[in-house]
């Protein structure tokens, strides 16, 4: 889920480079007409855009990281799952003999 925002977040900042080269505020590397007050419309054109790729940035991150911690923790579940499977072939491997012994005792 994390990487299909990140990826809307990636669509947005394609947008908005997209529009910003149709005003008048230079390239979209020229960051003179940056104002911190929020005064000019092209700085807060310029830093919508770059929050937009720093969101998109964050959200890949953490699919990224999310995506690990499931493989990791989904081996570790193949993992225990085959330790005890093996452990329950051998027990079954074993019932015939014990099976076998149980019967001659009997008799």
């Amino acid at each position: 889920m994390d990487i299909l925002i990140s990826l809307a977040w990636f669509a947005a900042f394609g947008v908005l480079v997209d529009t910003i080269k149709h005003q008048a505020c230079g390239s979209i590397w020229n960051w003179d007409s940056w104002d911190s007050r929020g005064h000019s419309a092209c700085g807060r054109w310029k830093s919508a855009e770059a929050f937009s790729f720093l969101s998109a940035i964050v959200w890949l991150v953490s699919g990224i990281v999310v995506l690990i911690i499931y493989f990791v923790s989904f081996c570790e579940l193949i993992l225990t799952a085959s330790s005890r499977a093996s452990g329950l072939l051998s027990a079954f491997a074993a019932a015939p003999l014990m099976e076998r012994t149980l019967h001659v005792q009997l008799v």
